[in-house]
């Protein structure tokens, strides 16, 4: 008898669990969907970071409002660094013209995969007049690099080579090299 109720109790689970009541698959496929999604999270893990890049520069005294401060500054570099490959780095500052403060900077790092990386410089320390070692804050990205966190130590190294021209830009090569830490 015993046997009897086991069998047929088997026997229910398996016509449930192969039912073809839509309401039941689609309640099955979405609990899978949940536990795929959950399970491909994966936890932020603090890696090292290194990059080394050259490029070029272009300062001018902004005349449009777009740069409240007294020298807009944009520069271009291309490199490498870790966990990004190839990369392009892009700096736009604003700068009111006294050191040691470089007034507001942000750093958008490109990879070749279209994933971009986002740093804000906290601190610089200058060793010349065109050569200086920051710290760059981590904050946040796109594509793998979203909520990324970190910071890094950069040592930029200017060349200026042109004296203002008469539309008042000055313009010139730099490279750059840091290392820290990214969180990912």
């Amino acid at each position: 008898m015993k046997n009897r109720i086991l069998i047929l109790m088997l026997s229910m689970v398996f016509v449930l669990a192969c039912s073809s009541d839509p309401l039941v698959n689609d309640v099955n496929l979405s609990v899978q969907k949940e536990v795929l999604q959950v399970s491909s999270k994966k936890k932020p893990v603090k890696r090292p970071f290194k990059l080394k890049a050259a490029g070029t520069y272009g300062a001018f005294a902004p005349d449009n409002g777009s740069c409240l401060e007294n020298l807009a500054l944009n520069a271009y570099t291309e490199g490498n660094a870790t966990h990004l490959g190839r990369i392009m780095q892009i700096e736009e500052w604003c700068w009111n013209g006294t050191q040691p403060d470089l007034g507001s900077r942000s750093i958008t790092i490109k990879a070749a995969n279209g994933s971009e990386l986002y740093g804000t410089p906290i601190s610089v320390m200058w060793s010349s007049d065109f050569d200086f070692m920051e710290v760059v804050m981590i904050d946040g990205g796109t594509g793998r690099f979203e909520n990324a966190t970190g910071e890094f130590q950069q040592t930029v190294v200017i060349s200026r080579e042109a004296e203002p021209s008469g539309d008042n830009v000055v313009s010139g090569t730099y490279s750059v090299s840091g290392s820290g830490t990214i969180t990912y």
